[in-house]
């Protein structure tokens, strides 16, 4: 196991961006939930006025750890950063002061806790802080705008949402308006860019503003992103070509997802969208540029300076991973200290209809991942059943399960592949279902011109970012 890396509280990633830590370690999270900061391109040192909030973007929320509050309200604030930043792609000296920032837009990656929960406290703090009208310093807040709160529609979790966040203080947020009626959430959709704007003293800015000015832009292009969740996003960072990889690509290890297919999918889309932006020089060293690349900045982890490449192992790893299940599957379990009512039978039925003997995901899980902790099976369990679902499609039909769950009474397995369990009851069910390889008249060589086929649609890819 791949051992934890420190992510400092704050960071100034480059001068567009700056990372909070959710301050919400475990096991799942690494060392947190990594939210960020989207400004206009701004100078090394702050030059508007003390009374001037630089509009910016926050991308998720952490999950309402109280220690992640004040960190926030340092950076709003324009305090000085304490700790140094970990990016090389800074010059010297461009770590240091910020300009006050107020957050006009919050961008939820997708629906899980640890990327919304924050968003009251998020919320209540920017209430507090336009509240303090006792110093021409702060008097500028109480006409600043409300954060508009965007998010890709998610109708199962959604309605809970858009309750707490009705149940806050009025004025809050921005509604969203259309003839349907209003809601708290800007819905997004694959494609939408949100942007922020702001003047700078001088010729430091992207665009040519008043006199002795310009104005800076900072824009993040919507990615829709399905397979970690169904409302899942990433974000272009268009100026710098960076892409915010939310939960889909971590800095750490691999990512967990509930629709296999959908996930190698949006793999695949966010390498093209790499090709298409084209590369951003990298700053390895102060000496030293990486060319040909793009960074990925994940919720989860650290920087991941090769960005394309990441994308690439992980499609390998998922291919990789479905070609230990065939092999494993080919062979026979280990002999079942628990053995249950009925695995006598399954197996019988599994040589009657010609298949190999069958295997619990349990037991492929104690094969696969005897070097993880414990804590991680229920996750890695998870995945296996995934991949199990994905290779017993009809259009694949590499695998088969050979009981239906209760949860499913009276439905035929011939119906088709088990459904995705919802609750944790079914998920449970799942795990002890018997699954094994679908016998091709004594020819293995359609699991391995399957396999074949998808390492070509690998590396196609691989070969058309060079």
């Amino acid at each position: 196991m791949t051992t934890k890396v420190a992510i400092q509280d704050i960071s100034r990633l480059s001068r567009r961006v700056i990372r909070i830590l959710g301050q919400n370690p475990g096991p799942y999270t690494l060392a947190g939930t990594n939210t960020y900061i989207i400004t206009p391109h701004l100078p090394s040192t702050p030059t508007p006025s003390r009374s001037t909030r630089t509009p910016s973007i926050l991308v998720d929320t952490g999950e309402g750890a109280e220690s992640y509050v004040p960190l926030l309200e340092r950076v709003l604030q324009g305090e000085t950063l304490t700790e140094a930043s970990d990016s090389p792609n800074l010059k010297d000296g461009e770590d240091g002061d910020l300009t006050k920032i107020w957050i006009s837009d919050i961008i939820l990656t997708h629906r899980h806790n640890d990327h919304v929960g924050g968003l009251p406290s998020v919320l209540n703090l920017l209430n507090r802080l336009k509240g303090q009208n006792t110093s021409p310093s702060t008097s500028s807040l109480s006409g600043l705008p409300a954060p508009r709160i965007h998010k890709f529609p998610d109708p199962g979790s959604d309605p809970a949402l858009i309750a707490k966040l009705k149940a806050l203080p009025e004025g809050s947020f921005t509604y969203f308006t259309d003839p349907n009626g209003s809601s708290p959430l800007w819905p997004l959709k694959d494609g939408d860019v949100v942007s922020v704007t702001g003047e700078v003293e001088g010729e430091g800015g992207d665009l040519k503003g008043g006199p002795g000015q310009s104005t800076s832009r900072s824009s993040v292009r919507v990615l829709h992103t399905p397979g970690h969740t169904s409302d899942h996003i990433c974000l272009m960072l268009v100026e710098d070509k960076v892409l915010l990889t939310g939960d889909h690509v971590l800095g750490q290890g691999t990512s967990v997802f509930e629709d296999l297919g959908s996930y190698l999918s949006s793999l695949r889309k966010c390498s093209r969208e790499l090709q298409v932006s084209g590369p951003s020089p990298i700053r390895l060293a102060r000496e030293a540029l990486l060319f040909g690349e793009n960074q990925l900045y994940p919720a989860h982890g650290p920087v991941v300076e090769e960005g394309r490449k990441a994308l690439q192992t992980y499609l390998e790893h998922r291919l990789n991973r479905e070609r230990q299940l065939i092999e494993l599957l080919s062979t026979s379990p280990p002999d079942d200290p628990n053995p249950n009512q009925g695995r006598d039978k399954m197996v019988r039925r599994s040589s009657q209809v010609g298949e190999r003997k069958p295997w619990k995901i349990r037991e492929i899980v104690l094969k696969l991942y005897s070097n993880y902790p414990e804590n991680l099976f229920p996750a890695a369990a998870r995945g296996i059943f995934l991949h199990l679902h994905s290779l017993s499609r009809p259009e694949e039909a590499m695998v088969k399960c050979l009981q239906e769950p209760k949860f499913l009474k009276g439905r035929s397995p011939e119906e088709g592949p088990v459904p995705l369990p919802r609750l944790d009851s079914e998920w449970f069910e799942v795990m002890e279902l018997d699954w094994c390889l679908i016998d091709r008249q004594g020819d293995d060589r359609n699991y391995e011109d399957y396999l074949q086929q998808q390492q070509q649609a690998v590396t196609n890819l691989k070969v058309s970012s060079l």
